[in-house]
């Protein structure tokens, strides 16, 4: 299992994973989905598209994911179902973290 993002931050030997997450927030677009997600909760692409008034947020959203900063949820394989998007439990705290 994997370790929790503030965790794997905390027990790195150099700072990539802190330098991932930084640069995963140094864009307006992905800061306002972090945003919009940690106030309305999980949410779909198209919800947050029309929440932020947006377009293609898609590479946006990978990259967040890459980082450990969101995740996909609520996702059935062969269902048709939207995918979810929701912030990593202690995403928010591992930022916080970063930051002191």
């Amino acid at each position: 299992m994997a370790l929790p993002l503030a965790e794997r931050i905390r027990v790195a030997a150099d700072l990539r994973p802190a330098a991932q997450v930084f640069a995963a927030l140094g864009n307006v677009v992905r800061l306002e989905i972090v945003k919009v997600l940690s106030e309305q909760g999980p949410m779909t692409a198209a919800e947050l598209r029309v929440a932020m008034s947006a377009g293609d947020i898609s590479p946006h959203l990978r990259l967040l994911i890459e980082a450990g900063i969101i995740e996909r949820a609520g996702h059935r394989k062969g269902s048709g179902a939207p995918i979810i998007f929701a912030l990593v439990d202690d995403a928010l705290n591992a930022i916080i973290f970063l930051l002191r």
